[in-house]
């Protein structure tokens, strides 16, 4: 059936080109360089005569409709109708053919009669049908991929110059065999080297930085406030990406991991590029199972990145941090207060809480570091007072005066 089908679209055509093609013709110029003015403009812009290009062209020039036998010339054709008994001698750019009679031609033409004209718009030496970038000048028709597009014209390299597969154009190391799955690259060689680069702590201190790198001497304080690490920030320092691991947490006697140290808690590390950072988080409670062997006291919590050592790294010894803390009865609530945990500055209390104070803006977090409220005060005793309606907890308010936490029972 499809060859039967085929056979009749060609004896279709034949016929029709036998009997005449429809073309509607853009009158251009009788003069070969002002046709050429015409049309090369549009070339060597897009490339190739376009739709839009021809609408522009045809504005303010005249069009004929002519049956044409014996071949059917392609839209953006310019030819040439040599001279003959019709009036309509000069240079004509096609607009629309089809195989098919056109009812209403002006003119019954051979094919014979046209001849068909391939300016060399860039001045290359090159006509257009043989130039491989009739748009820009290249005298060469240098083609590096071989692609028939003009390097002066091509934005794509299709060559795969390290023969791994991956075309330069989509290749980042063009050079350097790598699979597609690292973007052409050569995997890297090496190994990851992660360590605790900070961690962000809130406890039942009433003093204590939040930052572990400016807690100097003092201890967070694990009681009837539980210790959250909201933040523990690693960097793989090493030359090779990691893959996912955990971050565990010990409570020692010392800041030494040791055998005989207890794990209380874990979190999932995703994989860390090299010199890039990743994030987790850890909650300890003192009612936890392991804390509750260990009596009151001073300990230390170990943070420890990669265990179980999981990654080859590159220096096994830089995967610990400490924290000093103590521990207190799970319902010991010492080191908090009902307001102000942090110390205010007398002289600034009582500067604030003049009444003609100007208003002031202050942001209230709960111990999860998630915005509660914000609120407009005059005072530092107005700061207070803004939490006595907040739930039973551990708030952070943020001030103008200082930033501080706030233990509302």
């Amino acid at each position: 059936m499809k060859k039967i089908t085929l056979l009749m679209f060609l004896l279709v055509s034949s016929i029709a080109v036998s009997q005449g093609s429809g073309h509607t013709l853009i009158g251009l110029s009788t003069s070969e360089s002002e046709a050429k003015n015409i049309v090369c403009p549009s070339i060597q812009q897009n490339g190739s005569i376009t739709n839009e290009s021809l609408t522009q062209i045809r504005v303010g020039r005249n069009t004929r409709k002519y049956n044409i036998t014996g071949q059917v010339f392609p839209v953006g054709t310019v030819v040439l109708l040599e001279p003959n008994s019709s009036d309509d001698v000069g240079y004509f750019i096609v607009l629309y053919s089809k195989v098919a009679r056109t009812a209403d031609e002006d003119e019954n033409f051979n094919a014979a009669s046209f001849k068909i004209i391939n300016f060399d718009c860039d001045n290359d030496g090159f006509t257009n049908n043989n130039d491989n970038c009739a748009k820009t000048s290249n005298s060469n028709q240098a083609d590096i991929d071989n692609d028939g597009i003009g390097d002066v014209c091509d934005t794509q390299d299709n060559r795969d110059s390290d023969g791994d597969g991956v075309q330069n154009y989509l290749d980042q190391c063009p050079t350097a065999a790598g699979p597609s799955s690292n973007n052409g690259c050569p995997l890297p060689t090496g190994n990851p080297d992660l360590t605790i680069e900070e961690a962000t702590i809130f406890s039942q201190c009433s003093n204590c930085d939040s930052q572990l790198s400016k807690l100097g001497s003092r201890r967070h304080v694990i009681g009837a406030q539980s210790m959250n690490i909201q933040e523990i920030r690693v960097k793989n320092i090493g030359n090779a990406p990691s893959v996912s691991t955990k971050i565990s947490a010990y409570i020692s006697n010392n800041s030494t991991l040791s055998n005989d140290d207890a794990l209380i808690a874990n979190a999932n590390l995703n994989v860390i590029n090299t010199n890039g950072f990743g994030f987790s988080s850890l909650g300890i409670f003192r009612t936890n199972t392991a804390i509750q062997n260990y009596a009151n006291g001073n300990y230390f919590i170990l943070l420890k990145v990669d265990d179980p050592n999981i990654n080859t790294e590159g220096n096994e010894n830089n995967n610990l941090k400490s924290i000093p803390i103590t521990l207190k009865s799970e319902f010991d609530t010492s080191g908090q207060t009902p307001i102000g945990i942090m110390p205010i500055d007398e002289e600034i209390f009582q500067t604030t809480t003049q009444r003609n104070a100007p208003i002031y803006t202050i942001e209230i977090y709960n111990f999860q570091g998630q915005k509660v409220t914000t609120k407009e005060v005059k005072t530092v005793e107005d700061e207070n007072n803004s939490t006595l309606t907040l739930p039973k907890g551990l708030y952070i308010i943020k001030s103008k005066n200082g930033d501080r936490k706030v233990f509302v029972d």
